[in-house]
């Protein structure tokens, strides 16, 4: 009996579940663990907030640093294409006053006087061709005998000028460098007055058949001015300093 007995106590202790002792232990270790993992991710969050916060700094930074060169830019092509109208303008100014030295020594050798052949009209000399030429040939004619196409200023010259005439005549009025700016051809200074026959200039009126309409004549009919083709044969008027 005492043998059974103790068997039966050595089976009931086998079926005994196994004691907790050590369960406290790694309940801790794992509130710890899950403690560490937290802080890890709190930490990871913040670093990727504050690289965030960076980048979107340096992308402002950057936009900042651009715009301004763009700006600079700008003001540097502004500066510079004023630069360039005022050595445009210089250099207009540098040719008109060589224009008039050269037309005050002239006088000075003829002593106030106009050569033979040429008429006096308010301070100056003009001359009246006899032969059709281009209006580039027409001005390099001029300029061999130390005058240039006539540069009409004002009412008086315009009707001295169309008195004179015998047919279509040349000018010194141009609009060879941009269509519509007129300019002559003497100091390539801007129109003053305006003495244009009704409807003109239309530059050949759009049609083909005409060409560009650059160079300006005096209209035998109207005594006005009127745009033409400067490859067109017409009689032309010089002018010089008297």
């Amino acid at each position: 009996m005492e043998e059974i007995y103790v068997n039966v106590e050595r089976i009931k202790h086998d079926l005994e579940p196994p004691t907790n002792e050590n369960k406290p232990r790694k309940s801790r270790s794992r509130i710890l663990d899950s403690i560490f993992l937290g802080l890890l991710s709190v930490f990871l969050l913040a670093g990727l907030v504050g690289l965030a916060i960076v980048y979107s700094k340096l992308v402002r930074h950057s936009w900042d640093v651009q715009t301004n060169l763009t700006d600079q830019l700008q003001a540097s092509r502004d500066d510079r294409s004023a630069m360039t109208v005022e050595i445009d303008s210089l250099k207009a100014n540098v040719t008109k006053q060589s224009t008039e030295l050269e037309r005050l020594h002239a006088a000075s050798r003829l002593g106030g006087r106009c050569p033979d052949r040429w008429t006096r009209f308010s301070g100056s000399c003009y001359s009246l061709s006899t032969q059709a030429l281009s209006w580039e040939k027409a001005r390099e004619f001029c300029i061999k005998e130390g005058a240039n196409l006539v540069t009409i200023d004002n009412a008086e010259e315009q009707m001295f000028a169309s008195e004179k005439i015998t047919g279509d005549t040349w000018i010194g009025l141009n609009d060879r460098e941009e269509e519509g700016t007129w300019k002559w051809a003497l100091d390539n200074s801007s129109l003053i007055q305006l003495f244009w026959t009704e409807n003109q200039p239309d530059n050949g009126g759009q049609g083909e058949e005409w060409g560009e309409e650059d160079c300006v004549h005096l209209e035998m009919i109207t005594r006005k001015w009127n745009d033409l083709r400067c490859d067109s044969s017409v009689k032309f008027m010089c002018e010089k300093m008297a």
